[in-house]
């Protein structure tokens, strides 16, 4: 498995750190986050890509699917969260947003939550590619 998760989070980091609360930015999910705003991002899935691998099925690049989740009192503090996000996963580092959208936050009504995936190739020199 071909992982680059801490520098994409680190990269990312940046784009939203005046935006959450020190320590609200994770890697891992929290049923119940301390402070909003709140943003767990993780890499949901790596996937070697076929058409890189030779007859001993070494793995020399993989297709990656990140998963960002933002949960904020308002909807206005999602979307701005989510655009920072988006510059960062999108413009900064060329990955592919595959879909994004408010998701009903089931466990309090009052909390607005965006989910977000994003794609991109790597390689295992950790390269970065759009796969087609």
């Amino acid at each position: 498995m071909i992982d680059i998760e801490t520098q994409v989070f680190d990269a990312v980091y940046p784009f939203i750190e005046a935006l959450v609360p020190e320590g609200e930015f994770v890697s891992e999910y929290v049923p119940q986050p301390a402070k909003l705003p709140h943003v767990y991002m993780t890499e949901i899935d790596n996937t070697p890509d076929k058409r890189t691998s030779d007859s001993a099925r070494r793995e020399w690049s993989s297709i990656l699917v990140y998963e960002t989740q933002v949960y904020a009192r308002s909807k206005p503090e999602c979307r701005l969260i989510q655009s920072a996000l988006d510059q960062a996963m999108v413009e900064t580092l060329g990955f592919s947003k595959t879909g994004g959208q408010f998701v009903p936050n089931l466990a309090d009504r009052m909390i607005y939550r965006i989910v977000a995936r994003y794609t991109r190739g790597v390689t295992q020199s950790g390269d970065l590619y759009r796969p087609t």
